[in-house]
């Protein structure tokens, strides 16, 4: 079996998956696939992590041009669908990378090292998180739409421009079809960030509360110099609203940094 053949096998046993699964779940996928030699294989976190290394390191600009031409000839072999603007990236800030989706999996191809003295390596995540679109209209029922919200003033008078996925939301289903899930609260009542306390202790983040839980744990967003994360109760997520929200309809659960 290649590296190619592997993947796509990866792929394919995920596609029939329409919710997350645990890392014992992704084991026994892993374990019942003859792996190639070269590759690192591991389940960790929700997700499949497979390494290609061996293509020098980063001192030799070569090493990363062979690493980019092996991430688009294997995005391109995979023949997989590209991934879209909701799915989940798990290295949206490498330059060269390709994303890709397989079923409510997104699959990342990203060029990758972590050091000048690390080789470096070409890294091919498979974690849940895309076509989320699709799967909260089959755990919510489809969008009816909402009123319009003038995002431009919103924008204006609380300082932050509001994620993509949020907008989205509001636009499509407002607050009430996924009050089961989340309260959120209604654009127009939101108001500027405060500030909050976040890992590691006495370290603070501005905070952007968009609604709570149905057990009452506040639900806001966390502020660097952009938006960076969620904050529910007294855990940090890295993932989006829109992700969080389609995998608590689905009854399951995501794994946070705990605050302190």
């Amino acid at each position: 079996m290649t590296a190619v053949e592997f993947l796509r096998e990866i792929a394919r046993r995920l596609t029939p998956l329409t919710d997350p699964v645990d890392d014992a779940a992704l084991k026994s996928v892993l374990a019942s696939l003859p792996k190639p030699a070269g590759l690192s294989v591991r389940a960790d976190d929700g997700r499949i992590i497979v390494d290609l290394p061996g293509f020098g390191l980063p001192a030799d600009p070569a090493a990363f041009a062979a690493a980019e031409t092996v991430v688009h000839q294997m995005a391109r072999q995979l023949g997989l669908p590209e991934g879209g603007g909701f799915d989940r990236d798990e290295r949206d800030l490498s330059p060269a990378r390709a994303r890709l989706r397989a079923g409510y999996w997104a699959v990342v191809l990203a060029v990758v090292s972590d050091g000048d003295d690390v080789p470096v390596i070409v890294e091919v995540s498979f974690a849940y998180g895309a076509d989320l679109t699709k799967r909260l209209a089959e755990l919510a029922g489809p969008p009816l739409g909402h009123a319009p919200v003038d995002w431009d003033a919103l924008t204006a008078r609380i300082g932050v421009e509001l994620p993509e996925d949020y907008r989205w939301l509001m636009n499509q289903y407002g607050t009430v079809p996924i009050s089961a899930a989340f309260i959120l609260f209604e654009p127009v009542t939101l108001r500027r960030p405060i500030a909050g306390p976040m890992f590691p202790l006495g370290d603070y983040h501005q905070l952007l509360p968009v609604g709570a839980t149905p057990d009452g744990d506040e639900i806001a967003y966390i502020l660097d110099w952009e938006i960076s994360g969620l904050r529910i109760g007294g855990r940090r997520y890295e993932t989006g609203l829109l992700h969080h929200l389609v995998v608590t309809l689905a009854g399951r659960h995501l794994v946070g940094q705990s605050l302190r």
